[in-house]
C-alpha cells in the first residue's frame, strides 16, 4: 500500500504540465476533426448518385440479407475516392461511396455486405472515439500505434464477418477485391482496403483464418505486472514547511491550542502543551510535499491537535511519515503531505504534559469519551456516552447496515462538575455540531450549536438534572458515520 518510490515535483510543475496536455488534446483532436471534414468535403463535392437498376438491387438484397431492420442508405459514386467506403455518423449523413470504376456483380456484393457491417457495429462512430482516446494521451507514442491497429482490426473483423461462411473461392476473390482497391483510410471513414502495411495483415487472414493464442498470453502478462506493480511509484508536490502548508504564513502566536491529543508505547491520553513557542515553531520548520496519491499508513504514533484561528478550527494529524491538515469549516477536506524528515515524536512528547489519561477505544464504532473531573473520573479515567449510529455512508452513499444499541444510557451524579470535557474517537465531520438539552422530565429542551460555547469541546452543565444528546457527523476514513450520543448528568440537591 506504501509507494516504493516517491518523486518530488514543483509546485508550478503539475499546472504547466496540465497546460501543455490541454494544448495537445485540443490540437490534436482538431486536427482528427477538421481533417475528416475536409475530406467529406473533398469526396462528396462532386459525387453522384448511384441510379443503375442492378447496382441498387444488389444493394437491396444485402441489406435485406443483413435484417429487417437495416436502414436504406444513399449511394453515391465519385472520382475522389480510390476504394470502396462508408463515411457519416447520423443516418441521414451516411452515404455508401464507390469509385469511378466498373466492379463484377460479385464484387458489388461482398463490398455492400463489407460496407452494411460497419455501419451496423457504427464503426465510424468506433474510429472517431478512438481518436478522442488518442487525443486524452497524445504523448503516448503507444497509443498511436493502437490506435492504427485498433483500425485494422476493425476492417479484419468485418472482413471475417463477409466471409464467414464462404468457402476457398470465395476468399480467394475476396483477398483479389482488396488487392485492386488499394486505398488510403482518412478521417473517420470505413474503407474496403486501406495501406499496404494493413493490407498484408488482412490478405493473410482473409485467405487463411487462424487463432493466434500467443498474443492474448502475452497482453494479459503485462496487464497482470501493471496492476499488480499499481502504485510502487507515486507524486508528491514540494510545498514548502509548515509555516505556510499548516499556519499559511500567519503568526502561530494568534492560534489557540484547543486540543492535543498523543498516542504512541502503548497509551493515549490528552495533554497541554508545557512550551507552545516551541512547538510550533517545530511544527512551522517541517518540509512538506503534498502527496499525489491516496495514502495509506501504519504507525507506532498518532498527534492530534486542533488550532482555533481566525478561519474556524484546524485539525492536524500527525503520524509517522505524514501530516493531515483538515479545516473543521468550508469543505472540510483533508489534505495529506508526506514529511521529507522524520517526524521527532520523542521531542514532541517533551513539550507535553499529561492532562487526562484515556482508555483504549472499546468498542469498533464511533464512541464519546466524557471527562468531568478527578472525582468522577478517577485515575483519569474517560466514561463514554451511549452512542447510536443513525446512519452510515461510504463515499456519499446511504448504507442499511443496521447497529445493535449499545446499552443503557450513560448516567453521572456530578454535584459540582459545571462542564463536561468531551473527546470524539474519530475524526469529526460536522463542525459545529449540535446538543440537545432536556429537564429531567423531558418536558423542556433547546438545542445549541458547539459555536457557542466558550472552548469548542467543552460542554457547560446546567445548574439542574438534565438530558444530554449531542448530534454530529464523524468518519474513520473508511465509512461516515451519523451519530447521537447521549448521557445523563444528576444533580443530587436539586432532586432532594
Amino acid at each position: 500500500d506504501v509507494p516504493r518510490w516517491v518523486i518530488s515535483i514543483p509546485p508550478w510543475l503539475p499546472a504547466l504540465a496540465g497546460g501543455i496536455w490541454m494544448a495537445g488534446f485540443a490540437a490534436v483532436l482538431l486536427w482528427k476533426v477538421a481533417g475528416h471534414l475536409q475530406y467529406r468535403r473533398l469526396l462528396l463535392r462532386e459525387a453522384q448518385p448511384i441510379t443503375e437498376p442492378e447496382i441498387l438491387a444488389i444493394f437491396e438484397s444485402e441489406r435485406s440479407a443483413a435484417g429487417k431492420k437495416v436502414p436504406s442508405y444513399r449511394l453515391v459514386r465519385t472520382s475522389a475516392a480510390k476504394t470502396p467506403l462508408s463515411i457519416g455518423f447520423s443516418r441521414r449523413s451516411i452515404r455508401i461511396v464507390l469509385p469511378q470504376r466498373d466492379y463484377t456483380p460479385e464484387e458489388l456484393h461482398l463490398i455492400f455486405r463489407h460496407e452494411l457491417v460497419h455501419l451496423g457495429r457504427e464503426d465510424s462512430l468506433n474510429k472517431f472515439f478512438m481518436a478522442f482516446c488518442t487525443a486524452l494521451v497524445w504523448f503516448n507514442p503507444l497509443m498511436w500505434v493502437a490506435m492504427s491497429r485498433s483500425a485494422d482490426d476493425l476492417e479484419l473483423s468485418c472482413d471475417e464477418t463477409v466471409l464467414l461462411e464462404e468457402g476457398e473461392d470465395s476468399r480467394k476473390d475476396y483477398a483479389h477485391l482488396l488487392l485492386s482497391t488499394a486505398g488510403e483510410s482518412q478521417g473517420f471513414t470505413t474503407c474496403l482496403s486501406v495501406s499496404a502495411r494493413a493490407l498484408r495483415y488482412r490478405l493473410r487472414r482473409a485467405s487463411k483464418p487462424q487463432r493466434r493464442l500467443l498474443g492474448s498470453v502475452v497482453v494479459g502478462a503485462m496487464f497482470f505486472l501493471m496492476a499488480s506493480t499499481m502504485g510502487y511509484v507515486a507524486l508528491a508536490c514540494d510545498c514548502g514547511t509548515g509555516a505556510e502548508v499548516i499556519f499559511g504564513g500567519q503568526e502561530s502566536t494568534a492560534w489557540e491550542l484547543t486540543y492535543l491529543r498523543y498516542s504512541g508505547d502503548g497509551e493515549s491520553a490528552l495533554y497541554s502543551c508545557t512550551d507552545r513557542p516551541a512547538l510550533n515553531a517545530y511544527l512551522a520548520a517541517l518540509p512538506l510535499e503534498e502527496a499525489l496519491y491516496d495514502v495509506h499508513y501504519e504507525s507506532a504514533y498518532c498527534v492530534d491537535l486542533h488550532y482555533l484561528t481566525p478561519q474556524g478550527t484546524l485539525a492536524l494529524m500527525l503520524v509517522e511519515g505524514y501530516v493531515r491538515v483538515t479545516p473543521l469549516y468550508g469543505e472540510r477536506n483533508s489534505t495529506y503531505y508526506r514529511t521529507t524528515e522524520a517526524i521527532d515524536f520523542p521531542y514532541l512528547r517533551s513539550l507535553l504534559e499529561v492532562q487526562e489519561r484515556m482508555e483504549m477505544r472499546p468498542e469498533a464504532l464511533p464512541t464519546l469519551g466524557l471527562y468531568f473531573n478527578e472525582e468522577i473520573n478517577q485515575g483519569g479515567t474517560w466514561i463514554y456516552a451511549k452512542a447510536v449510529v443513525e446512519q452510515t455512508y461510504v463515499d456519499g452513499k446511504a448504507q442499511d447496515t443496521a447497529y445493535p444499541d449499545n446499552g443503557e444510557v450513560c448516567t453521572v451524579t456530578a454535584p459540582e462538575a459545571d462542564h463536561v470535557r468531551i473527546y470524539f474517537s474519530d475524526e469529526l465531520l460536522t463542525d459545529p455540531y449540535q446538543v440537545k438539552v432536556e429537564n429531567w422530565d423531558h418536558t423542556e429542551g433547546d438545542t445549541v450549536s458547539s459555536d457557542v460555547f466558550q472552548k469548542p469541546y467543552e460542554i457547560p452543565l446546567m445548574p439542574y438534572s438534565a438530558h444530554y444528546t449531542i448530534f454530529a457527523t464523524v468518519t474513520d476514513r473508511t465509512m461516515d458515520y451519523d451519530m447521537e450520543f447521549s448521557f445523563d448528568v444528576i444533580r443530587p440537591e436539586e432532586n432532594q
